[in-house]
């Protein structure tokens, strides 16, 4: 009698271990917590985002800062080379012949048992974090709708602003260059962000400062300026993009290390961390982030009065400083900035921003009620 190994005899149930099985119901089990949590943000808040989401992330933020660069880089290469090897292999046996319904079924069962569990990770390690209470409720700011002519008044203030900031930069002429080095700035905008506790103390201190992705260039041709990798808890920044919006995009990665998913309210934040900085470049950033959106708001409502806004209250840098950032993206244009947009749509939508990447545009809201209350006008 043989004794044999026979793969092609082992059923599918024989497959499935006791380990295998909790980590595949790992999926639907986070799903469902993830609903939950959606339904009581105030339990959210309380329990997952203000107590046990600041001890996980400080850990593992402390950890990954010791390397200096972007561990992220390191995963995602690591997992392209892996994939690499494993089609070779796959593309090798079935040249071969040597594919078998056990090794597919086997493939299948442990694909799904990692997925699970990355899923689940990326729960604990920010995905509640989507339905906390709004940085509005948090702050105490009332979004309610507004008429046209409030925006304008709110874009002429910013674009005013920006503009004597600008002037203050002694770069009259010329492109925005940030003065120091990236590292520098990264330093920066973490200790401006930690001031920014006194004002708003559910804004957690103590993270490290954001890093500059190696590979800035192809994330420029993915259409990113930033992401967070919670695996690591790093804030990487693409560092190959016009500098004048590179603070406000660090300001932006350490907001969502921090806890703060929504889109809309990272753009916010960061603006708030930038104009509350005593640092001229910081300051030009926030404002000109949020001049951006809010510009784009009043195009989208009235154009005549956005080409009057640029007319009469842009100065020739902030235009060559525009000019750059359009020139530079779209050089970058393409398939591969069309597929990275789609998947951020979806990523978006999963997470509970149904309106998918307009909901960056929602930042306005938050613009409009700072600015309706530092000037009184509730």
């Amino acid at each position: 009698m043989s004794r044999r190994f026979c793969p092609e005899k082992i059923s599918i149930k024989q497959l499935f271990t006791v380990k295998k099985i909790i980590l595949i119901f790992l999926f639907p089990i986070m799903l469902i917590l993830n609903w939950l949590s959606s339904l009581f943000p105030e339990i959210t808040e309380k329990y997952y985002s203000s107590l046990i989401y600041p001890i996980i992330s400080l850990i593992i933020n402390k950890i990954t800062s010791i390397y200096p660069y972007s561990l992220m880089e390191i995963i995602i290469a690591a997992i392209i080379a892996l994939f690499i090897v494993l089609s070779v292999k796959l593309c090798k046996n079935i040249r071969s012949g040597q594919i078998r319904a056990y090794h597919v079924k086997r493939f299948l069962i442990n694909t799904a048992c990692v997925l699970s569990c990355i899923y689940t990770a990326f729960c604990f390690l920010c995905g509640f974090n989507y339905n906390r209470l709004t940085f509005s409720e948090l702050a105490g700011l009332k979004t309610q709708p507004t008429n046209v002519q409030t925006l304008y008044d709110m874009c002429v203030s910013l674009a005013d602003e920006a503009a004597d900031v600008r002037e203050r930069l002694n770069q009259e002429g010329k492109v925005f260059t940030l003065s120091g080095s990236m590292r520098e700035a990264a330093l920066k905008s973490a200790d401006y962000y930690d001031a920014l506790n006194d004002k708003y103390s559910f804004l957690t201190k103590g993270y490290t400062a954001p890093k500059p992705v190696i590979c800035s260039e192809i994330m420029s041709y993915l259409d990113i300026t930033g992401v967070i990798f919670p695996y690591t808890m790093e804030a990487n920044v693409n560092t190959a993009s016009p500098d004048f919006l590179i603070p406000s995009t660090m300001c932006h990665e350490l907001t969502h290390v921090r806890g703060f998913m929504r889109e809309d309210e990272a753009n916010f934040i960061a603006y708030l961390v930038c104009r509350n900085s005593d640092n001229l470049e910081f300051e030009y950033s926030g404002l000109m982030l949020a001049l951006i959106y809010s510009a784009n708001a009043l195009y989208s409502s009235d154009s005549e009065l956005y080409y009057t806004l640029v007319k009469e209250h842009y100065s020739e840098e902030m235009l060559i400083d525009l000019k750059d950032n359009s020139e530079y993206w779209a050089k970058h244009e393409g398939f591969l900035s069309d597929i990275s947009s789609a998947v951020n749509n979806s990523y978006l939508k999963i997470n509970n921003q149904t309106d998918g990447v307009k909901s960056y545009g929602r930042m306005v809201d938050l613009l409009i009620a700072e600015y309706l209350d530092v000037n009184g006008e509730y």
